[in-house]
Formats: structure tokens, C-alpha cells, sequence
């Protein structure tokens, strides 16, 4: 009873990474199935963050495969979210990172410096840094930078 058990596993772990053999993929293969009217592309949303009040630090760690670049920023009140530093395209060899966060919906209390402190990170790679001698890290007030 065992033996039969363990070729049909064996068996079935062997087909699984088989493209045409693989019965999990003989219903929907992906091929040509219709589209429905108005399903073209997708549209990429427009990113509706707004700039961080002010950046209070920037690091930039060189890594094998590129650099890790961190920021710190000081929002105006409590409750600011989903920070990121969004690449903007290359100029002169300035890599400009914009520091965006979202505000908070509702009016929230304006906190201490260090409650209000948001950090963000991005991973560049080495095709990314090709050509870029600086990095500026850009908010609303100011911008830090690192060469």
C-alpha cells in the first residue's frame, strides 16, 4: 500500500514543475482567453503623497549590488504615514530622491520632534548609480545630500 502511495508522489512532484504536463495548468493556460471590453492596460495611479515637512538626515551605505540610501524627516504633526523615497530621473550626475508621506485624515496633535520623526528607505542598484556622483534627498523645506 506504501509503494503505490510513494510513486504516485514521486510522480506527481516530477510533473509539477513540467510545463505541458503539469494538470494543474490544463484548464487555464494563460493562452489566448478574451478580453473584456474597457480591461486594456492598466493605468498607473498618480501617486497623491505630498512632500515630508522637512529632512533631518540622510545616509547612503554602498552595498555589493549598489547602495542603501536612508532619510529621516520630521513631519508637522502626529499621524503622518507610508513614507517612501520616490527616484526622480537623473540630471548633471544629481540623483534627486523626493522624501513623500501621506497626511493624516483626520487633525491629529502636533507631538514632539521625535514622535513626529518618520524614516523611509530605498535599495539603488549599481545600473541605477551609473553616472550619479550625488544623491539629494528632497522635502518640502529642504534637502540633504550625499556624494
Amino acid at each position: 500500500m506504501t509503494r503505490p502511495l510513494l510513486a504516485a508522489l514521486i510522480l506527481t512532484t516530477a510533473l509539477a514543475g513540467c510545463g505541458g504536463l503539469n494538470p494543474g495548468r490544463w484548464l487555464n493556460s494563460g493562452g489566448n482567453s478574451p478580453t473584456p471590453e474597457g480591461m486594456g492596460t492598466a493605468k498607473v495611479a498618480e501617486d497623491t503623497r505630498v512632500l515630508i515637512q522637512q529632512v533631518t538626515s540622510v545616509e547612503v551605505d554602498r552595498t555589493p549590488d549598489g547602495a542603501i540610501v536612508r532619510a529621516a524627516g520630521q513631519a508637522p504633526t502626529l499621524g503622518w504615514y507610508s513614507p517612501a523615497l520616490v527616484a526622480q530621473p537623473v540630471e548633471n550626475g544629481t540623483l534627486t530622491l523626493e522624501f513623500r508621506v501621506n497626511a493624516p485624515k483626520d487633525p491629529q496633535p502636533a507631538g514632539t520632534p521625535v514622535t513626529r520623526t518618520i524614516l523611509a528607505a530605498t535599495a539603488l542598484t549599481n545600473e541605477t548609480l551609473a553616472g550619479v556622483n550625488r544623491i539629494v534627498v528632497r522635502g518640502a523645506t529642504n534637502a540633504l545630500s550625499s556624494r
